[in-house]
Order: structure tokens, then C-alpha cells, then sequence
């Protein structure tokens, strides 16, 4: 997901939970209501002066705007992949030294 598509899908979230319409978001952070629209649909680019605007008129941090859906699985997945070619590793450099040692 692209993060212009997360931004989109978390600016709609919140501001569906707070109750509050595009109109009223508009009004709290002085972003024209027909870009609060293309953010909602994910075809306007932001500025993170934008985003701090939005986050400050939803009345959250710029993170929760930010959040990617997912990341957290590609992140655990790609520890656990560091973690297994360190193994590897460690093993051909035991097989290294071993081979070395029977060398001398």
C-alpha cells in the first residue's frame, strides 16, 4: 500500500469515528474541502505541513495518519530472515574451521 493510500484510509477512518463530515474537518484545519476530499481518495500528494494540519484538526499525532497496515508482519518476517542467515553464518564459518584445522 502506498503511504498517500494509508494516509487516505486513516484521515476517512478517524474522521468517520469522530463524527465529524469533510466540511467540519476543512473548517478545523483550513485545507480547502475539495483536497480533504482527493486525501480521502488518495489522489492528492501532501505536504507534512498538510498532514501535522490534519492530525492537529483530528486531534491525534501525524503518525496515525502515517500507519501502514501490514508493515508490522514484513518487518517481523524480515527479523526472522536476518536471524536465519546469521545462522547460516555461524555454521560455514564453524565448517570454515574446521576445514582449516585440518588443513595445518
Amino acid at each position: 500500500m502506498l503511504l498517500r493510500e494509508a494516509v487516505a484510509k486513516n484521515l476517512k477512518s478517524y474522521r468517520v469515528k469522530s463524527g465529524l463530515t469533510q466540511a467540519e474537518v476543512s473548517n478545523r484545519t483550513k485545507i480547502n474541502i475539495r483536497h480533504i476530499s482527493q486525501i480521502e481518495n488518495g489522489t492528492l500528494n501532501l505536504t507534512l505541513d498538510t498532514i501535522e494540519r490534519l492530525a492537529i484538526g483530528l486531534g491525534i499525532v501525524a503518525a496515525e495518519l502515517l500507519r501502514q497496515e501490514g508493515n508490522t508482519l514484513k518487518v517481523q518476517g524480515a527479523k526472522e530472515e536476518v536471524a536465519g542467515l546469521e545462522a547460516a553464518i555461524r555454521i560455514l564459518k564453524g565448517y570454515k574451521a574446521q576445514i582449516d584445522i585440518g588443513q595445518t
